[in-house]
Parts: structure tokens; C-alpha cells; sequence
């Protein structure tokens, strides 16, 4: 009872939230946007939008703008795509993170780390989505020289979710309607929302340092809300078997679907396949 009565209020102040960023926005910028001619690029803030340094980080667990609506041709630019993942399923079940290794007891990275239906280039990962295939960005930090960026471009109208693999409840939604069809911002509008939005979950772990209890469980050291009405959940960015001296700790801005954090999915006994 107490978890869904904790889940209910975290959904209610996200919305409350949202709905204060677009009338901020929307006052600032001029209003709703109308249908467009040519197509569009939107742009997605993945996270905090750098990647955490040690020896502590706190950064949302979130997708910014979310969610996003866009016409059919549009493309959406996601960045930066540093210790996440943004990943569509389509019709397919998740990839799995963790396999059985060759030796008994031994464990080794599985294709959700891989980049799934998407293509390598100078700006990053690009691909057409109709919502049909999987395509997921994976671990670009495991990529040498890769820019973290993934570009999609929408090529039917419907309702697409994606996620991320390593943080259970970072999810995102794009909205993609016909061309004819009004929009409820502009491309200008909705970044704004979004950064607006992930900054003010990052203020609220950062002014909430009372809160957070470190936790040491064999080698994986974690850091946890200590009560349940903390605005997010922490958890490991590494551990402190295979990075003793940089270990760092992620926050987890508040999510409707959020119902616990994971560990980094990199844990000591993980062998990556050659």
C-alpha cells in the first residue's frame, strides 16, 4: 500500500510538473505550432546530458522533452547517449544484458549491449523506424571514437515507447501524426521543455543530499533514498570491484512506471565477448 500511494504521488507530480513546464514554454515561445511542410529535427536530452564523473553524480534517470509528439518524416536526435540506452522493441522481447559465460559460474555481456537495426557513422548512429523493427542504440561508451548520438527518422504514424536496458523505468513515448496534422509545440519549444523539466529533477536530488544512505552489498556499493518520499531512487553507476577509485552513484528522477534501480549492468564477474 505505502509503494503504491508513493507511485501515485510520484505520477501525479510528474504530471503537475509537465503541465507547468508547457504553460512556461508556451507563454515564452509563442504558442501552439500548426502543421509543418517539410520535415523537422527534435532533439532529446538523454539523462543529464554528460556523462558522471566520481566520485559522486547525481543526474535524472529521464528521458527530456517527454513525451514528444512530431509529424511522420520528422527526425528526432537523441544526445547524449553515455551510460544509456535508447532502445524501441517493437514487437520483440528486450535483449538480454547478461548471458552464461563458457566456465561454470562465469558471465558475459549479451546483445543488449550491441547497437540493434541502426547504422555507424561520423555523427553517430542513425535508422528509420516504422515500428515494426527493433532498434537500440547499446553501449556507444564500448564503441571506440563513436559519437553518442542516435538519430531516428519516423516513417508512419502511431505511438512508439522506448527505454532504456540498464535502468529499469526510464522510458520515453514519441507521438508521430500525420504531416496535415497540428502539433502541440515547435521543435524550440520542446527541447526547452525538456531541459527545464531534467533540471528540475536534478535540483530536487541535489537539494535532498540528506536523504541518501550508502548501502554496501558484497562488492556493489549503492546509494538509497533513506525514506520512501524522496523525490527518486540512487543507484551504482559502477562497482567498486573493477573501479575501486572511480566509483560513482547515479540519481533516479522521479518516474510513473519506476519501481526500483539496477545496479550498472558491468559487474565484476562480466566477461565481454571477443
Amino acid at each position: 500500500m505505502r509503494q503504491s500511494l508513493l507511485t501515485n504521488r510520484f505520477r501525479l507530480l510528474r504530471i503537475l510538473l509537465a503541465a507547468a513546464v508547457m504553460s512556461t514554454v508556451f507563454a515564452a515561445t509563442g504558442g501552439i505550432a500548426g502543421a509543418q511542410s517539410t520535415a523537422q529535427t527534435w532533439e532529446v536530452q538523454v539523462g543529464g546530458g554528460v556523462e558522471p564523473k566520481p566520485p559522486v553524480s547525481f543526474e535524472p534517470m529521464a528521458y527530456g522533452p517527454d513525451p514528444l509528439t512530431i509529424h511522420v518524416g520528422d527526425k528526432v536526435v537523441w544526445a547524449p547517449v553515455l551510460g544509456h540506452t535508447v532502445t524501441f522493441l517493437g514487437s520483440k522481447p528486450a535483449p538480454a544484458l547478461i548471458l552464461p559465460g563458457s566456465a561454470p559460474g562465469e558471465l558475459m555481456a549479451g546483445p543488449g549491449f550491441a547497437s540493434i537495426g541502426v547504422t555507424l557513422g561520423a555523427g553517430g548512429l542513425s535508422a528509420s523506424y516504422d515500428g515494426t523493427n527493433q532498434l537500440s542504440s547499446g553501449d556507444l561508451s564500448q564503441v571506440p571514437n563513436a559519437t553518442p548520438v542516435m538519430t531516428i527518422t519516423f516513417t508512419k504514424a502511431g505511438t512508439y515507447a522506448y527505454l532504456c536496458l540498464f535502468h529499469q523505468g526510464m522510458r520515453g513515448t514519441v507521438e508521430v501524426r500525420d504531416a496535415s496534422a497540428a502539433l502541440p509545440e515547435t521543435p524550440a519549444q520542446a527541447k526547452t521543455r525538456g531541459q527545464v523539466t531534467l533540471g528540475a529533477i536534478t535540483s530536487m536530488a541535489q537539494a535532498l543530499p540528506s536523504m541518501i544512505k550508502p548501502l554496501t552489498a558484497g562488492t556493489i556499493h549503492t546509494a538509497w533514498p533513506a525514506w520512501a518520499t524522496a523525490s527518486a531512487r540512487a543507484c551504482s553507476a559502477s562497482s567498486t570491484a573493477t573501479r575501486p577509485s572511480s566509483a560513482a552513484t547515479r540519481w533516479c528522477g522521479p518516474s510513473p512506471t519506476r519501481s526500483s534501480c539496477t545496479p550498472s549492468p558491468s559487474p565484476p564477474a562480466v566477461r565481454r565477448p571477443r
